[in-house]
């Protein structure tokens, strides 16, 4: 068994835990495997989605317009190449003005997602005062005018679904405040890093203000998407006379070692920074290098929702569980792929039965049996006990939503 089977094995079959917190499981292992493992894997994860999705009756979304798909096969090019790609506006000025006026009816809570608040909900002057960040709950995300159906837009899911290479699943929306703070730190989000997620997933932001230099512009780093991207800006940095010793591939991966100094010197012609009006979007593998740049003055509203091979289980840090579908589902499309894509949000026949879990079992219970596992688990045995992992919902009778 090559080594990258067993890393794989050891992140996922344990038979003695439940599913949700396999997915933690997943996610922790995530974060300690290599990249190159990650994007071997990916292939064959892509594969497995397709495959379960074909057994039970899931199809791929339905072709755009042939203008529009030119259109997508831009973008997708674009997202291949450099990891990110501009749609520009898909919101107008006065789709953000209904936007707003129904948010100033809603309270926020006191971080840049609700899990990491103390789940008091406060008025935005109040969270403006005492944090650097605020968000919304799911239900109030869901209830603005228009974010729901941008997030599901046939041209969006059409664009994700091939750069993916299967129908994605939206494990996590957020809409979240930012506020210049003179005296606070920082946050993780404001130094380049990369997310860990899943395999293989894409984020679509959303302007919701004005953005400029001074009022946190994204910046992200081009190319640095993929494993091949970075190795060739190591080997032009120092074909060019680059000798440091953190001149390596290896520096440029986990948060621990990151340096923003380094990044921008080494990656000095791949940086992009957006700055744009509200309502404008962009697309991003954020495996890639990224930041939100700290604001020097106002604030910054920005919605974000990221697409995946799989439900991680990331949707609990907005709601504690999926909601009702009754007040969303005559919004938009919402026949059998919809309902499968968005049913971390929404409940349908693929969401789970409970809520997410975010136990995160101890190394020592998981490596205890690990080798039994290992040694157990051959490799079509390990896709099927993963379709159960990561699809819960086909073991359920059918349901009519």
């Amino acid at each position: 068994m090559s080594a990258l089977d067993t890393e794989v094995l050891r992140s996922v079959l344990t038979p003695q835990l439940d599913g949700d917190a396999l997915r933690a499981m997943l996610h922790s292992r995530l974060q300690y495997i290599s990249p190159e493992a990650r994007e071997q894997f990916a292939v064959g994860a892509v594969e497995n989605v397709k495959h379960t999705l074909e057994k039970y009756g899931i199809p791929e979304l339905p072709a755009l317009p042939e203008a529009e798909d030119a259109r997508m096969q831009r973008h997708l090019k674009e997202m291949r190449e450099n990891g990110i790609t501009l749609l520009g506006p898909v919101l107008k000025q006065g789709q953000i003005k209904e936007v707003h006026d129904y948010l100033d009816t809603r309270k926020l809570y006191g971080s840049h997602v609700w899990t990491f608040s103390d789940k008091t909900a406060k008025a935005k002057a109040e969270i403006k005062e005492k944090f650097g960040q605020g968000c919304y709950i799911l239900e109030d995300l869901l209830g603005a005018p228009h974010l729901l159906e941008t997030m599901s837009s046939p041209f969006v899911l059409k664009l994700v679904e091939q750069y993916l290479g299967c129908v994605p699943t939206i494990f996590q929306s957020n809409l979240m405040w930012s506020f210049q703070k003179r005296k606070s730190k920082p946050t993780v989000a404001q130094a380049f890093h990369r997310d860990w997620d899943n395999f293989r997933f894409c984020v679509l932001f959303v302007y919701m203000t004005d953005v400029d230099k001074n009022t946190g512009p994204h910046q992200y780093i081009r190319n640095t998407h993929t494993v091949e991207g970075v190795k060739h800006a190591v080997d032009r940095y120092r074909a060019q006379g680059g000798n440091e010793s953190w001149a390596k591939t290896d520096t440029f991966y986990r948060e621990a070692k990151l340096n923003d100094d380094q990044i921008q010197k080494l990656f000095k012609d791949e940086l992009l920074q957006i700055e744009q009006p509200a309502g404008y979007a962009f697309l991003a593998d954020a495996f890639g290098l990224h930041r939100g740049v700290p604001l020097v003055e106002g604030e910054r509203l920005l919605f974000w929702t990221r697409y995946g091979l799989y439900d991680n289980g990331f949707s609990v840090d907005v709601s504690p569980a999926p909601l009702p579908n009754d007040k969303f589902k005559n919004r938009i499309q919402y026949e059998k792929t919809n309902r499968y894509i968005l049913h971390s949000l929404l409940q349908s026949e693929f969401s789970l039965e409970k809520p997410h879990t975010s136990i995160h079992p101890s190394q020592a219970e998981f490596d205890k049996h690990a080798d039994e596992m290992i040694s157990f688990f051959g490799r079509q045995r390990f896709i099927k006990r993963a379709a159960k992992i990561l699809f819960p919902g086909f073991n359920k009778p059918p349901q009519t939503y």
